[in-house]
């Protein structure tokens, strides 16, 4: 999955960031852990789309819908809408 190479990338180094800051000064708890929950919230978003765009592709793509079932109408919808 994309959205997990994509953590390891930028999302491992900046919670080691956040516990490094969190370290040298941790009076600021809430801080510490308001970043820590945004960065592992957006992760878990990502994931979820990814699974729900993969789900949709396998459904749309699966002979058994389409000798049943046609596709009328496509539409772009987000499930959450998340600013960070």
């Amino acid at each position: 999955m994309n959205s997990i190479t994509e953590f390891e990338k930028n999302g491992i180094p900046k919670i080691l960031g956040i516990v490094d800051l969190f370290y040298k000064d941790s009076s600021k708890q809430a801080e510490f852990e308001d970043r820590l929950e945004e960065v592992v919230t957006k992760f878990i978003l990502d994931i979820m789309s990814e699974a729900y765009t993969k789900v949709n592709t396998v459904i749309k793509d699966s002979d058994e819908r389409k000798s049943e079932w046609n596709i009328v109408k496509t539409e772009d919808k987000k499930l959450l809408s998340v600013k960070m």
